[in-house]
């Protein structure tokens, strides 16, 4: 990909600022814009400053809502809604249910089990948020609104294998027995499906346009899944590490943040809200879906997702963190990363990106996150912010 024209700053580059502002030693990073906001550096030293036992561990995450699951492993759910509110149970068998209906699962037993197991674990995962949204905009569990939702964790399902066959990853025998074009048009068919069944049930115009907001992410979501096609951020293709940050930011933007943008997008539109309360469950989804790739990219590298492994290393947050702080040892890290897998020392690169707390960089884009969601939150009712800042937390498991 040929790049034209200065990119503008991104808007990571102040919170990379401000965390290597406290690491001991600090690192000062030259700026144009003065250096990073004395909150951001305040929120940073509390990040910086918690015990390791305090942070988020390893185990946990790997298993964040974007990872591909193997049924055979039969992981616990993260958060189960189980035991919990009624309605919540209530809603989340109805998604399976809806999923599960697609015409092209019956065709294929083994990825209607793959998508029930992911749907049994996801859907009480996110069941509180939407519920907690769902009371905020007086609107109904329907049918038609099963069928919606259900549409948006099919195709976030979906998302996972079609990553792993960019990446050339392992995938289930299901789909690795499958021609690379089958495997596309059993996808195509499984999306086409999913936007088509909420009609089955009859939808008011107010439905037809979030089914309309739900086809529009899938297309912004291909173009950030080309980018990976082309190996847009892969180390050893050349270009100024301020392109990739902004590249990067933008993919993020584009795949993960839209996703669960989205997610809000189909409640605000299905229930008519008004242009506050659509803001700020958009920018709530938003923030956490930018916030739930930063958990993917740690679970990449400290919760056995293997990117340090690969033939092809992509750069991620903790990668692009470490190659702009200007500390002793970025040059090694930045050598090593463009080693063959066979002669790249996986030990070495670590102590690299932990000389430089990259995993703490990854938990303060974490909180600031939070704070995002909580200023995102303010137009809502108290009650409504209050459940889905609570929902926030239990989803990163915070243990301070």
């Amino acid at each position: 990909m040929s790049g034209r024209g200065i990119p503008p700053q991104p808007t990571i580059l102040p919170l990379i600022q401000a965390y290597a502002a406290v690491l001991t030693p600090p690192v000062a990073m030259s700026s144009a814009n003065g250096g990073p906001p004395a909150p951001l550096v305040e929120l940073a030293s509390r990040v910086a400053a918690r015990p390791r036992a305090k942070r988020l561990l390893g185990g946990d995450l790997a298993d964040s809502d974007m990872v591909d699951v193997d049924v055979s492993e039969r992981l616990p759910p993260q958060v189960s809604g189980r035991g919990g509110d009624p309605r919540g149970e209530r809603l989340s068998e109805g998604l399976v249910r809806a999923a599960l209906a697609l015409p092209t699962l019956r065709r294929h037993a083994a990825m209607a089990e793959e998508l029930e197991y992911s749907m049994r674990r996801r859907a009480p995962l996110w069941t509180p948020a939407i519920l907690a949204i769902l009371d905020e905009l007086a609107l109904d569990v329907t049918p038609t609104l099963e069928r919606l939702l259900a549409a948006w964790f099919v195709l976030v399902h979906l998302s996972a294998p079609i990553d792993h066959w960019i990446d050339d990853d392992t995938v289930a025998g299901h789909w690795s027995r499958l021609h690379p074009a089958e495997r596309f048009e059993v996808v195509f068919a499984l999306k086409d499906e999913a936007l088509a069944a909420p009609y089955e049930t009859g939808v008011t115009p107010a439905m037809a346009r979030a089914v309309t907001e739900l086809a529009s992410s899938t297309f912004t979501a291909a173009v950030g899944a080309y980018f990976d096609i082309v190996g847009a951020l892969e180390v050893r293709r050349p270009g100024e590490l301020a392109s990739r940050l902004y590249l990067h930011e933008k993919l993020v933007h584009w795949k993960a943040g839209c996703i669960y943008r989205t997610l809000a997008t189909l409640l605000a539109v299905a229930a008519e809200a008004t242009p506050a309360q659509r803001q700020a469950i958009e920018e709530f989804g938003f923030t956490v879906g930018c916030s739930i790739q930063v958990l993917d990219d740690a679970g990449g590298i400290w919760g056995g997702g293997g990117d340090l492994a690969r033939d092809r290393i992509i750069l991620t947050f903790p990668l692009l963190y470490a190659l702009a702080v200007p500390a002793r040892g970025r040059d090694e890290l930045a050598e090593l990363l463009v080693l063959p897998q066979s002669s790249r020392n996986a030990d070495r690169l670590l102590a690299l990106l932990a000389a430089v707390d990259s995993i703490g960089f990854l938990e303060f884009l974490i909180e600031r996150g939070r704070q995002r969601c909580a200023e995102s939150l303010a137009p809502l009712h108290a009650e409504t912010a209050e459940r889905l800042l609570a929902w926030t937390d239990r989803y990163f498991r915070r243990a301070v």
